[in-house]
């Protein structure tokens, strides 16, 4: 995947217990390690896809112990606070 630079600042970042729980389990990432590459981080590459039946998300370009991934983040609709839908590596 192909991700445009956007300018992009995350100065909150809130999930779900099962998403916690799902990168843990999967893919052995704790919450800190998925907050400390994406809160309060300058330049994140990133994208943004809108989908007619999912509205819009950013997909956001990182690394994590070492792992490309990719972390797709619903707007709150405050501003730069994320919801984190996933995480997932490349």
């Amino acid at each position: 995947m192909r991700l445009v630079p956007r300018p992009l600042w995350i100065a909150q970042l809130h999930w779900s217990a099962a998403v916690a729980q799902k990168l843990a389990s999967k893919h052995g990432w704790r919450q800190h390690d998925v907050q400390d590459v994406l809160v309060c981080q300058s330049g994140l590459r990133a994208r943004e896809d809108r989908d007619s039946s999912r509205g819009l998300r950013l997909l956001v370009e990182c690394t994590i112990d070492g792992r490309s991934a990719v972390a797709v983040l619903r707007p709150t609709g405050d501003v730069d606070v994320f919801r984190l839908v996933t995480v997932f590596p490349l």
